[in-house]
């Protein structure tokens, strides 16, 4: 008793009566059920013997019902093609963390809703798989970028159409150029050729990028291979003329991937130096774990250890003072 009752003359769900509750309708109407071996029963273009239709039968994808018949509902994804964003500055630089949105008219109207979302990374790229039902005829996709440097379209609630028509697994692309320009910085950097026994070693960790918004959460995360930071070892002099806006030396410059710097000084001619953090993103943040050791003749002196943001479109500064 309570058991599905399936096609195969029995009283599974002993009711006294054999397969009432067994699905032998063919409601799509091609003429073959279930039970004849129909997998997908809610289209008559899919049926034991049709014609393989690539652009609508991309995936294999099936699901078990609960009297444990198997059908396919492949239908329900096909075509999938691939989406390459490229979002660049006014003279050709990669933006990073540009909010990237994907919109698709849906197979009974011309609507448009959500199809995908997502942030650049520091190459300025978005990569995205879109299909399903979405897709279908001359159907089309449509795009919008949103960046602290700009929009496309520059409307608000605007979209822009991409995509025509898609072909299954054929990659298109869309290349966005925004107005605005990305954030560089460049400091004059002077060699210290000195060999004192005093040393400032700095250990730096960037991690944990958020960026965004994506269209669905108000930050992203992820952790860039190259963190979008610059990092330069200047005195107090030079720090003041980058605060200012003037050109500046740095006695050392790295990559945000560069963990570990040191500086050889002089004991008698040292004097303020400072690690300085400055993003060369348009937007989100990082956090800063910065270890800064100060040796004399080997000997560890001073130690201190900071946990700072670094938020784009402002900078850190972490130093050591001598008397």
């Amino acid at each position: 008793p309570g058991a599905t009752d399936i096609a195969d003359g029995k009283d599974n769900d002993c009711d006294g009566i054999a397969d009432n509750g067994a699905d032998v309708a063919d409601r799509d109407g091609d003429g073959i059920t279930i039970v004849d071996g129909d997998c997908h029963d809610n289209s008559s273009s899919i049926y034991p013997g049709a014609d393989e239709v690539e652009e609508y039968r991309a995936l294999a994808i099936n699901a078990v019902r609960g009297d444990n018949l198997v059908t396919s509902v492949s239908e329900n994804y096909g075509p999938e093609f691939d989406l390459l964003v490229t979002v660049t500055d006014a003279n050709g630089a990669p933006v990073d963390g540009a909010s990237v949105f994907i919109g698709a008219e849906r197979l009974e109207s011309s609507d448009i809703w959500p199809a995908s979302w997502g942030v650049t990374d520091a190459a300025g790229q978005l990569a995205m798989t879109l299909g399903g039902n979405y897709l279908g005829g001359d159907k089309k996709f449509y795009g919008r970028v949103d960046s602290e440097l700009g929009s496309t379209p520059m409307m608000d609630n605007q979209v822009t159409a991409i995509v025509s028509s898609p072909v299954s697994f054929e990659l298109y692309e869309w290349e966005v150029q925004l107005d605005g320009e990305v954030p560089t910085v460049e400091a004059d950097t002077v060699d210290n050729d000195s060999d004192g026994d005093l040393e400032i070693q700095f250990e730096c960790l960037l991690q944990g990028y958020t960026g965004g918004p994506n269209y669905s959460t108000e930050v992203v995360s992820r952790q860039p291979d190259t963190p979008p930071v610059k990092i330069f070892v200047v005195d107090g002099e030079n720090l003041d003329r980058f605060q200012s806006g003037d050109s500046f030396d740095a006695a050392l410059e790295a990559d945000g991937d560069d963990t570990n710097i040191a500086l050889a000084l002089d004991t008698d001619t040292a004097t303020d130096w400072y690690l300085l953090l400055v993003p060369v993103s348009v937007s989100g943040k990082l956090n800063a774990d910065v270890e800064m050791s100060v040796y004399q003749a080997d000997d560890l002196i001073a130690e201190e250890t900071f946990a700072v943001p670094v938020v784009a479109g402002d900078h850190v500064a972490v130093g050591v003072e001598f008397p």
